[in-house]
């Protein structure tokens, strides 16, 4: 039988966003300006000034950072996150994980998971363990996706993928248990009836996945396939009546 499984890909920004800690003051407005412009060099000398004068400066670290990295400087960029490391080493970890953020805008991958995990060393930040898994799943490795969308579930679970993973890798139960729970914070998500609906079908339970698959049309009537279902489980159901 014929079943598909939509992934979902983490939205990202040109540049990360800017952590809580680091909203300390006008004074590197001019350089978030710039970043947006992508003009690094402007960015890296007035930074480096700012934080001559403060070491300490959060913003200043986080922003030189991210123009180093927009410069392919990318030495400069990790010698700034060690020295974050030695001033504020909670801090330490944000910034890793904006280095990853950086890193999936460029659609480099590999690089971007070798950061996300410096951050997990220092701290479990959800959004980190979220584009790890994000990145996994997009390159088609359920097993590694799934571990990490598990360390999720007591925090921020994401029911949706880890049904369409369990779906995938033929654990049914499992996808069928996911894909309710996903329902229960989305009564309307279109995702959730496409699991359960091509679960049931391929668990022989007909019926429920054919309910299932209309609830699928009437909400998204645009996904061109739900026809289809529904005529292959009236096909295997030896229905043909209309």
């Amino acid at each position: 039988p014929l079943f598909l499984v939509f992934f979902s890909a983490s939205r990202t920004e040109a540049i990360p966003s800017m952590p809580l800690p680091t909203q300390n003051g006008s004074k590197h407005n001019d350089s978030i300006e710039l970043l947006k412009k992508n003009e690094y060099a402007k960015v890296v000398e007035l930074e480096k000034r700012l934080s001559a004068e403060d070491p300490s400066d959060l913003t200043a670290r986080f922003l030189l950072t991210i123009a180093y990295l927009g410069s392919d400087d990318e030495k400069s960029a990790l010698d700034q996150a060690e020295q974050v490391k030695r001033i504020d080493p909670a801090f330490a970890g944000e910034l890793y994980g904006a280095m990853g953020r950086y890193f999936i805008t460029k659609k480099r991958f590999h690089k971007a998971l070798v950061y996300f995990n410096e951050s997990l060393k220092i701290t479990e930040d959800p959004s980190v363990i979220r584009h790890i898994a994000s990145i996994y799943l997009s390159q088609g490795l359920l097993k590694n996706a799934r571990e990490y969308y598990e360390k999720l579930l007591p925090t921020e679970p994401d029911y949706l993928n880890l049904s369409r993973i369990c779906l995938a890798e033929a654990q049914y139960e499992k996808a069928i248990q996911y894909a309710k729970e996903s329902l229960n914070n989305d009564p309307k998500s279109a995702g959730s009836y496409l699991v359960l609906g091509t679960a049931y079908l391929l668990t022989d339970k007909t019926d429920l996945a054919y309910a299932h698959f209309l609830v699928l049309k009437q909400i998204s009537p645009e996904f061109f396939l739900t026809s289809y279902f529904l005529g292959l489980v009236k096909l295997i159901q030896k229905d043909y009546d209309n």
